[in-house]
């Protein structure tokens, strides 16, 4: 028989010092409940059986602390049942576009504009991504919006550079109605410097 993820499983309950009873009262079940018999973890373990609710398979993979990927799913759940692993991509991916961020100010006092550029359209295409294929409650967090706004003054600051003034200016406005939104005064005051100028 080939590869099937008992396997995975099997391994990382060991490595996690599990036996098959310990890991059958906590595993979790399609319906919300949890426990099943050990002689079941053993049949999933042997692929005699097999996962069919993938809730239950990201809940498992969540609980021994298996990648989603080595059991054939995407770290993105499209049920938005995960748990601290869909949180953790989450927060990675605003720990990048921090980065970024700061990255690209400082590109701004060395780098020709066009490298700058370049690296604002990967800012974007970034947030373009979270936008599209993240949550919407995850979206509105105040972190996120903060980090929006931010690439909104980069963006801007980058038009005003070209002597785009109208699109300067949209940005800034969107800015603007964010940090309103938020109530957050750093935001707030480079909203309103970026509109005045």
């Amino acid at each position: 028989m080939g590869y099937h993820y008992g396997i995975t499983i099997k391994e990382y309950r060991e490595s996690r010092n599990l036996t098959q009873a310990e890991l059958a009262e906590i595993w979790p079940r399609s319906g919300g409940e949890i426990g099943v018999s050990p002689d079941y973890v053993s049949l999933i373990e042997t692929g005699k059986k097999h996962i069919t609710d993938l809730r239950t398979l990201r809940r498992l993979c969540a609980i021994l602390n298996i990648p989603c990927w080595k059991v054939g799913l995407s770290e993105y759940d499209p049920f938005g049942v995960s748990d601290t692993r869909g949180i953790s991509m989450y927060n990675e991916a605003l720990n990048t576009a921090e980065g970024l961020i700061k990255r690209i100010w400082w590109m701004r006092r060395t780098a020709p504009l066009p490298y700058v550029q370049e690296a604002i359209e990967d800012l974007n295409r970034h947030f373009a991504y979270l936008q599209e294929n993240i949550p919407a409650p995850l979206r509105l967090e105040e972190r996120f919006q903060i980090l929006y706004a931010q690439s909104l003054r980069l963006n801007a600051v980058a038009a005003v550079e070209v002597q785009q003034y109208d699109k300067a200016l949209n940005n800034f406005e969107q800015m603007y109605s964010i940090a309103k939104k938020l109530d957050h005064p750093a935001t707030l005051a480079m909203s309103l410097l970026g509109n005045g100028t």
